[in-house]
This record gives C-alpha cells, sequence and structure tokens, in this order.
C-alpha cells in the first residue's frame, strides 16, 4: 500500500485479498432464499432463471418438468425483489491527510469503501458512492456489476490525487444533503470519516436518512489524535493557521487527548442512539480482518 497517494491497479488488487473471507463467510455463500438477514422488509423473491443443476443447490428448487424433457436436472433460480442498494460516502477532506504510521486517513478510507464494493459486488447488490474532498464531489450511482466497483475506484483515485489546500466545515453535510435527493428509500448508507466536521446539522441529517435508509458509521484515525506524542514541541497545522503543539506540558497534552475522545465517543454515541452500526479503523489495522469481522453488516 502506498501511504500517500492512490492507484486504481492496488484498489482493483483489493478483490483478491478478499476473496478467501468471501469464501469463507456463510452469508455470501448461502443460497439467496432464508440466509439474507436485513432489517428493511422486502416483497419476496421472483423467479429469474433455469439452469442444470450445481452442487450445493437446493433440491427444493428443482424443475422436474425441464429436467424431464432435457434428462438433466435443472434448477430454478430466484432474485430478491427488493434490491439492497449500497451507498459510500467518503470523506478526502483536508484532515483525512493526515499519518503517522502506515497511511494516510485517507489512503485507508479508499482501501476499506474499495473493499466494501467488491463485497458488494460478490454479493450481487448496486453499490454507488459520493465522494467529497472540501473542493469538489464526485457521484457514482449505484450499479451492479464490476463497471459499478470500477467506476468507484477511479474517482476515488481521481479526487484524492487532486490538491486540496484547507479545509471546508460543510463538506460533509453538503454530501449528506445531495445523498438526501439521490438515494432510493431503503438504501445502506456507509458514512467513512474521520467527522472532524460533525455538526449538529450533521445529526439532523443523519436523522433524516435514517427514518427510510440504514446507516454505518465508519470512523477512521491515527493513533497519534488518540495518544499525544512523547514530551516535546510540534509544530503543527489545520491548513489555516499554523501553532505549536507543547507537549511537556500535561495538561496540554491531557487536552489533546480528551477532544479526540469527545469527538469519537460523540459519534459512537450517537450511533448508538440510531440503534446503528459503528465502525472505528485504525490507520494500521488489516482492513480485510475489519471487513470480514463487519460483513453480514455491510452487506445483509
Amino acid at each position: 500500500m502506498n501511504g500517500v497517494n492512490l492507484t486504481i491497479s492496488e484498489l482493483l488488487n483489493k478483490e483478491k485479498n478478499l476473496q478467501s473471507e468471501l469464501k469463507s463467510n456463510v452469508k455470501i455463500r448461502a443460497p439467496l432464499s432464508g440466509h439474507k438477514h436485513s432489517s428493511i422488509k422486502g416483497r419476496g423473491i421472483d423467479f429469474s432463471e433455469v439452469r442444470e443443476y450445481q452442487f450445493g443447490d437446493d433440491i427444493r428448487s428443482i424443475d422436474w418438468k425441464v429436467s424431464a424433457r432435457t434428462n438433466k436436472t435443472h434448477t430454478k433460480i430466484y432474485q430478491e425483489e427488493k434490491e439492497r442498494p449500497i451507498m459510500l460516502c467518503v470523506d478526502l477532506g483536508f484532515s483525512m491527510r493526515f499519518a503517522s504510521t502506515k497511511a494516510f486517513k485517507s489512503v485507508i478510507a479508499s482501501h476499506f469503501s474499495s473493499l466494501i464494493a467488491w463485497a458488494s459486488f460478490h454479493h450481487k447488490d448496486r453499490v454507488g458512492a459520493i465522494i467529497f474532498n472540501g473542493k469538489s464531489h464526485l457521484e457514482c450511482r449505484p450499479k451492479g456489476g464490476k463497471q459499478g466497483v470500477q467506476s468507484i475506484i477511479k474517482s476515488l483515485v481521481q479526487l484524492h490525487e487532486k490538491k486540496n489546500t484547507a479545509p471546508n466545515k460543510n463538506d460533509l453535510d453538503n454530501a449528506l444533503l445531495r445523498l438526501k435527493k439521490v438515494i432510493h428509500p431503503g438504501t445502506m448508507i456507509v458514512i467513512v470519516s474521520d467527522f472532524q466536521n460533525f455538526s449538529e446539522n450533521t445529526r439532523s441529517l443523519c436523522r433524516q436518512l435514517m427514518k427510510h435508509n440504514d446507516i454505518i458509521f465508519t470512523f477512521v484515525y491515527d493513533e497519534l489524535e488518540k495518544n499525544a506524542p512523547k514530551s516535546n514541541h510540534y509544530l503543527i497545522s489545520n491548513g489555516e493557521k499554523t501553532t505549536t503543539l507543547n507537549t511537556t506540558q500535561k495538561s496540554l497534552k491531557i487536552e489533546y487527548e480528551q477532544l479526540f475522545k469527545k469527538r469519537f465517543d460523540n459519534i459512537k454515541q450517537f450511533s448508538k442512539q440510531l440503534k446503528t452500526t459503528f465502525i472505528p479503523i485504525k490507520t494500521n489495522d488489516n482492513l480485510v480482518d475489519k471487513i470480514n469481522k463487519h460483513l453480514s453488516i455491510l452487506i445483509r
């Protein structure tokens, strides 16, 4: 993984990282009928096609008429009538361009989002994205197949490699407002951000979206944000102002760590209030392990 820049090839290769996990996950391999759990009520299943029987097919779905006519066992294939589109909301803003180990938060967010997109593809869900960096945003309408994943990957790389020299306090809110206009009810929204610009207005927008959709909060952070660096004087900047962080003073060190804890707990408690999922991701975490742990929630 390149810790600073993104390439299309490395995000396309994320599918290979995921394949062994997909093979071992029961919810991915299980037949459609009776195994795909969701809090969103569907309208049942529709007949799709008849194909030759494959090992593992439900024998209750065998089409005996076609089997007798062709002298080969055939199975009826069904699809869920109600689709479950997944919409990624990916923050590549100024504060995400930070790292003390391994990679920028923005790089980790992009890799994690790519893994979700690939998992959605293998689960035959449509996946789309709104990707923003404070200065501009790109939209990928939910699509099925590899085209949908490739479109998201290209947009992630395109926007990540654009230089952004200043923060935008309204970028997350603007992305959520746009989501309200473009998504269909029943969408699974996955917000991938450090939530630096989380506000009361953000809370309100999330509540509105939750009326007809589900939201997963994915909190990306670096260890240096959580724990102040060793006692010394450090030059720090938020893109607009530059100052010195003096961690030799215990009171400042405590204040520094409390600021992160407040932001972290704020999002965690809010997700608890909404009865939804909170996924913390540290920049040196194993992302495939994270996906595997939460796979049944992300693409249920």
